[in-house]
């Protein structure tokens, strides 16, 4: 097993598990996030669909990890070292440029600080290391907490078996619409042109960022 890690230097994350719920004017999707004392992190979709994928954060390895559970697929992206960031106990430093601080209240029992754009409103708790808690754009699209359980999570959501085979991004999406919708895009295709070219440029990403792997 790999993706089970020690403490990152310097990190001071207060573990938690939690739940999201995104509504954009269609049925309400569930994303379980959690975060380790270590500053490790995961996002993962509820309930678990057919072809599970799980994206973790691994700041002592510097690695981001997107894992295609039932494909037995992996794909790594290793960051460059971080650079110092100076933490606000407002969460300031979360928030988008051009963002003011209006004020502060409660999500899910945990003391958020909420700042508003031009377009949106966003709320950062220090309570879970300065996470986004919610998100309102207009009056359809809101994503916010609704479950918060303080606590070292679950080990298993960060364990990617070492037998997952590392792929390209581009190898697994594709891989996915195979499986689940009988077919492979077609470049002829003008709606899975600008797939292909999404894919491509992340296959761009992740083999630039191999030039950081240890």
């Amino acid at each position: 097993m790999f993706g089970i890690v020690g403490a990152a230097a310097g990190v001071a994350a207060i573990p938690a598990t939690y739940h999201v719920r995104e509504l954009n004017g269609g049925p309400p999707s569930i994303t379980l996030r959690a975060i380790r004392s270590d500053g490790a992190r995961i996002s993962a979709s509820l309930p678990r669909p057919k072809f599970a994928f799980r994206t973790l954060w691994l700041p002592a390895l510097r690695q981001e990890i997107h894992a295609w559970d039932d494909l037995r697929l992996v794909s790594t992206h290793y960051q460059p070292e971080p650079k110092a960031k100076k933490e606000l106990s407002s969460c300031g430093h979360k928030a988008d440029r051009g963002s003011t601080l209006v004020g502060s209240g409660t999500v899910a029992g945990l003391t958020a600080f909420r700042y508003r754009s031009e377009d949106y409103e966003y709320w950062f708790t220090p309570e879970l290391d300065c996470r986004e808690v919610k998100m309102v754009a207009g009056s359809e699209s809101v994503r916010e907490v609704i479950f918060v359980k303080k606590g070292e999570p679950d080990q298993e959501l960060f364990a990617v078996p070492g037998d997952f085979r590392e792929v390209a991004p581009s190898e697994a999406l594709k891989e996915t619409i195979r499986r689940t919708q009988g077919r492979s895009l077609d470049p002829a295709n003008f709606t899975d042109q600008s797939m292909l070219k999404a894919l491509e440029q992340m296959d761009k990403r992740y083999f630039a960022s191999q030039q950081y792997k240890p």
